[in-house]
């Protein structure tokens, strides 16, 4: 017998923000820790992975600490949800972020409508 409940979550496209509020110690009893895991392995992984600027050595730390919690079995990933868009080819400058949000105006986007 185990408590369960189920969550959805999406944010960032750096996995620290996701990372710490779901599966770091600190954050044992809150929303994203709801369950209380806790991993002095992992915790120094995410660590690890806040204090270095170098992409590649934060992929590597991000990556092991995702392999213990799958481990642990904190969690069992029911579905990825994919996103398809469709958008007209006079459409000009469309881009997704990578955090799934579409913005249509904001500083560093120009998207426009081909004329005919």
């Amino acid at each position: 017998e185990a408590d369960m409940y189920t969550i959805g979550w999406t944010w960032y496209p750096d996995p620290e923000y996701f990372i710490f509020y779901m599966f770091h110690s600190s954050r044992k009893g809150t929303y994203g820790n709801g369950g209380g895991y806790s991993n002095p392995r992992v915790d120094e992984l995410i660590a690890k992975g806040e204090s270095t600027a170098d992409r590649q050595e934060r992929i590597k730390y991000y990556q092991e600490a995702e392999k213990l919690i799958m481990q642990d079995r904190v969690y069992m990933p029911l579905y990825h949800k994919m996103v398809v868009m469709g958008v007209n080819k006079r459409v000009r400058g469309f881009t997704v972020s990578p955090d799934m949000m579409i913005r249509l105006y904001a500083p560093g986007t120009n998207v426009w409508v081909e004329e005919k």
